[in-house]
């Protein structure tokens, strides 16, 4: 299923669910130096293991419910999640392609990830954990409406309580 109902008109993207096919450009994704460069892993993951990690998220539908690869005229263009990480509480993570930056995409995709969220969740709470010195994530929370909460490490924790 896609999901395409965001603010923007102008942006045009599309969350589609991961499938078996994904796999390769995660995995290229995860390990762009610039993605990495904020990540709490800062090394490259190796095939063997980001497969074995991508089989057991797709394959369980409780891990791959808000699991998406971001569209845009066809075109993979990034990834968003929201994992399950305690009752009611789930945390985002976005990957944009750097051919994609710059244009909205992330905030637009998150945005859609928030209606699903608040559908099927309405009283649950999202998170972010961004690094210190990833501004333009930082920016991009806060203009959706995720508050500041604390520190932990290297990285800046935010949320926001979805209500009905």
């Amino acid at each position: 299923m896609d999901y395409t109902d965001g603010p923007s008109s102008k942006i045009n993207i599309v969350l589609r669910k991961v499938t078996r096919k994904d796999a390769e450009v995660l995995l290229n994704w995860r390990n762009l130096p610039s993605v990495r460069e904020f990540s709490k892993s800062s090394s490259e993951i190796g095939v063997t293991t980001h497969e074995k990690w991508f089989l057991s998220r797709i394959s369980n539908p409780l891990l791959n419910e808000f699991f998406f690869i971001i569209e845009q005229a066809g075109s993979s263009a990034g990834t968003v999640r929201a994992d399950l990480v305690s009752d009611g509480v789930f945390k985002i993570s976005i990957i944009v392609d750097s051919n994609y930056r710059g244009r909205g995409i992330a905030k637009e995709a998150i945005y859609l990830l928030l209606q699903l969220l608040k559908e099927k969740y309405p009283n649950s709470e999202i998170r972010a954990d961004v690094h210190k010195d990833n501004l333009v994530s930082i920016n991009l929370f806060k203009k959706i409406g995720f508050k500041e909460f604390g520190q932990a490490g290297n990285f800046r924790l935010f949320k926001k309580l979805m209500a009905r």
